[in-house]
């Protein structure tokens, strides 16, 4: 059997009705989550601040930097 041009469009439209349905579900979990992973990022970041070479325990420069140059 064949579709009419009238039974795609209704499959087109209902296809993008999903499609925005998604998006808004996409958009509302983001806006709700979205300061809990900005607050998870912080803690990263603020963790890995901390983190690099010291110059006490050296590195592969001569200054002791631990930056080559």
């Amino acid at each position: 059997m064949r579709r009419s041009k009238k039974e795609k469009g209704q499959g087109l439209v209902e296809y993008a009705l999903i499609l925005v349905l998604v998006s808004i579900v996409v958009i509302a979990a983001l806006m709700i989550m979205g300061p809990v992973i900005g607050n998870v990022f912080s803690e990263i970041n603020s963790s890995l601040s901390g983190v690099g070479v010291n110059s006490d325990t050296g590195g592969d420069d001569e200054d002791g930097t631990g930056y080559i140059e």
